[in-house]
């Protein structure tokens, strides 16, 4: 047995027994020979080895002790999980022209991709031994594919594959999922696009992005021309966008209208549009539009090339940019707590970057408006559910206490504490075990470095929402009294 550090890809046919039971055994042959040909190339374009095939699945290894390239192995990885997702693209075509008529489902993949340690094994008679990945990385491949259904995302990569990808990996959705059979919880990204760097372009990487139109004609919607998908969540879908207008990128959210279930979620999604088209602030997401199609609701926003907090946060902030963003992101709260809306879900993947590095809270799907809450009891949650991200809840999100302004602080208290440790303050190898220490585990220490701003961490992350700064304006003015923060000053 062999040891190697790898990136382990996994792909799948989703609803294959849909598509095979409309099938005869010899359509069903010829649909995966067709299918793996095409997936295939991009796999061992990009260097995969110990190529392996489970049915309708396929699992390839990616290391830079393999592949006969320099180029980084997680990189490698993801150019041929686009590359798969582009061949899929092509090969409904195929389909759809050798299966005309016959009714079948629509045809898509998952991909998920894990690094870490990989053993290869030999397994097998002694005359006809093959070399197997195994190991806990293979597994959790498998099963970040098996998510990628439910989150609605066709490449799913984990915060290790990331890490190692280098510069121009862009990214839609993240969140963090828990991996049966895995302590804890894998932070994962839907994989979008890759830029092509030089390094890239003279091994022969192109660069690659997920379109939203799957036959080369450009998706229009009322004065919007949709370029890629970027997200989809329940029964929201999120795209790139121009504005035909002045061909301004815009991030266009959907909504699908019609059915039985729409009435609730578009209750909720005008909401969302209500909420944010109030505030003009320079550090709130920027809301330009919202209409109505015969099929859709749809809200039109502001684009974020750069991306959210979380890669700043992997490559490391020093002490005075943590102040900045934490001030710049409580003077975003103190504007939306003015106006009586609680976002519930402050987090790093909802900061977003500006190109002048400002930052601007985004996000806002889940949040709650007071005013509203007090006729309508909205500032409780029902008990057993969990509202927000797990590693960033408030102790009253997680014992359904009502939630209040100071609830986002606590919130932002964890994303600084994050930002300052380079780690999370609580980890746990249960969801249960995590929520139970945000309830009664102490705030942790700072590094050594950072010691000055323990007190604003303890207050932020106090247990009592009571013990915590009566509000944002609050915090703001005690960083600007004790000489941290340059953008206090300013409020």
């Amino acid at each position: 047995m062999t040891t190697i550090q790898a990136t382990v890809l996994f792909a799948d046919i989703r609803n294959f027994t849909s598509l095979a039971e409309k099938l005869s055994s010899l359509e069903v042959a010829e649909l995966l020979t067709e299918y793996f040909e095409r997936s295939c190339e991009p796999v061992l374009k990009n260097g995969g080895r110990y190529l392996k095939f489970f049915g309708d699945g396929l699992m390839g290894v990616f290391a830079d002790t393999l592949g006969g390239s320099p180029l980084p192995a997680s990189r490698r990885a993801i150019s041929a999980a686009l590359g798969m997702a582009r061949a899929t693209q092509e090969f409904r075509v195929w389909m759809d022209k050798r299966f005309a008529q016959r009714g079948l489902p629509p045809f898509a993949i998952g991909v998920g991709l894990h690094a870490g340690e990989v053993a290869i094994c030999r397994l097998g008679p002694a005359q006809h031994k093959e070399a197997t990945p195994v190991g806990d990385t293979v597994n959790v491949a498998a099963r970040l594919e098996a998510a990628s259904k439910e989150l609605g995302w066709t490449v799913v990569a984990s915060s290790a594959v990331l890490a190692g990808a280098g510069e121009g990996v862009q990214t839609g959705g993240m969140t963090s999922l828990r991996v049966r059979g895995k302590n804890g919880f894998v932070d994962v990204a839907e994989i979008t696009g890759l830029v092509a760097n030089s390094e890239d372009k003279r091994h022969g990487m192109a660069t690659l992005t997920e379109r939203a139109a799957e036959d080369g004609e450009p998706l229009r919607l009322k004065g919007y021309r949709l370029t890629r998908k970027i997200g989809t969540g329940g029964m929201t879908e999120v795209f790139l966008a121009l504005r035909e207008a002045d061909r301004l990128p815009v991030v266009l959210k959907l909504l699908d209208a019609g059915g039985k279930a729409a009435a609730d979620h578009l209750t909720r999604f005008i909401q969302e549009y209500a909420l944010l088209s109030s505030i003009a602030h320079p550090h709130v997401i920027r809301i330009y539009d919202q209409g109505f199609t015969d099929d859709h609701a749809y809200i039109a926003m502001e684009y974020f090339e750069r991306g959210d907090l979380r890669a700043e946060i992997t490559a490391g902030i020093g002490q005075q940019r943590v102040v900045d963003i934490v001030s710049q992101t409580a003077q975003a709260l103190d504007a939306i707590h003015a106006r009586g809306i609680i976002h519930r879900d402050v987090k790093p993947g909802n900061i977003m970057l500006r190109p002048d590095g400002s930052v601007a809270l985004a996000d806002f799907g889940i949040a709650k408006s007071m005013l509203e809450a007090e006729h309508l009891d909205l500032t409780q949650t029902r008990h057993g559910d969990v509202v927000g991200t797990p590693y960033y809840l408030s102790p009253e999100q997680v014992s359904g206490r009502p939630i209040t302004p100071q609830s986002d602080l606590y919130s932002l208290g964890v994303m600084m504490f994050e930002m300052l440790a380079r780690e999370r303050p609580f980890h746990a190898e249960s969801l249960d075990l995590l929520l139970a220490r945000h309830l009664s585990a102490p705030t942790p220490f700072l590094p050594a470095a950072h010691a000055a701003l323990q007190p604003v961490i303890e207050k932020l992350m106090a247990k009592q929402p009571q013990d915590r700064y009566a509000s944002a304006r609050a915090l703001l003015e005690d960083l600007g009294a004790r000489g941290f923060s340059r953008a206090a000053a300013q409020v």
